[in-house]
């Protein structure tokens, strides 16, 4: 009997957590578009409960939402990736690999380093709720083929990365100053 209490307990657990997480990216998202009316696409991928496999990729196809995003040629972006985590996460950074389709952004690196905590192991990121929110440009001021297509996968030392909860790409009009 108190085996099918706990196990129902867990799995309301589990559904509160997933809720959260929704809840968050959802306010997280608002408060991008809301801050930013310049933002042109933005996409996020939510790493399963169980880890995110090494050999497992995040993938963000501007195509997907609209095909005609980044028809103007002439036109420059910044590139900003989201990371979303708990205080579980391991480590202090974040090492992740990128694929580019056919079109690539050639400034965009092939290894990208994400710092998520400072040296005393303070997490960098916003805090909602024990979840963190942090997000970093990675290019600024480039332009951005049509039907982009990018693909993330982490490079840490451990097969299944447990820890975080999704990772996102925003896409905005960079302002040139």
């Amino acid at each position: 009997m108190n085996h099918n209490i706990l196990n129902i307990i867990t799995y309301f657990r589990q559904q509160c957590y997933a809720l959260l997480s929704v809840s968050v990216l959802a306010c997280a998202l608002l408060a991008v578009a809301c801050g930013r009316h310049d933002t042109v696409y933005s996409g996020f991928v939510d790493i399963p409960p169980s880890g995110w496999a090494c050999d497992e990729y995040c993938g963000f196809e501007t195509a997907a939402l609209d095909s005609a995003l980044f028809r103007d040629s002439v036109a420059r972006y910044d590139i900003v990736l989201a990371v979303r985590h708990t205080d579980s996460y391991p480590y202090s950074d974040l090492w992740l690999v990128s694929r580019q389709g056919d079109l690539p952004v050639a400034a965009l690196p092939d290894t990208i380093h994400m710092r998520l905590a400072d040296k005393s192991g303070r997490w960098l990121g916003r805090d909602n709720k024990g979840i963190y929110m942090y997000t970093d440009t990675i290019v600024r001021n480039t332009c951005v083929p049509e039907l982009y297509a990018l693909q993330l996968g982490h490079s840490m030392p451990v097969h299944q990365l447990k820890g975080l909860l999704g990772l996102g790409l925003v896409i905005s009009r960079a302002h040139i100053k």
